[in-house]
């Protein structure tokens, strides 16, 4: 009897250390693909955030381009006064 029961402890030993191991591959898996998936999601931040400078400078251009048309109107407009009042 006791022999039989020592038996059936070192086969319920062996399968909770194949558990065992199976749960640390798991693991280290799991930490690799999230080591993984961290990367590529540095990479997507860091590219959002040059879109995001790039949108701002795009943005930023037809105002720059309109402040230049109505300072040149406004430069004709005073030209064009100067001109008629001498």
């Amino acid at each position: 009897m006791a022999c039989e029961q020592h038996s059936e402890f070192a086969i319920r030993l062996k399968q909770c250390e194949d558990s065992i191991k199976e749960l640390y591959a798991r693991q280290t898996a799991t930490e690799i693909a999230s080591g993984r998936f961290e990367e590529k999601l540095n990479g997507i931040k860091s590219t959002l955030d040059m879109l995001v400078t790039k949108v701002s400078e795009l943005a930023a251009k037809p105002a720059k381009r309109w402040e230049s048309v109505i300072g040149t109107v406004i430069a004709a407009i005073i030209g064009i006064a100067i001109g008629k009042i001498f």
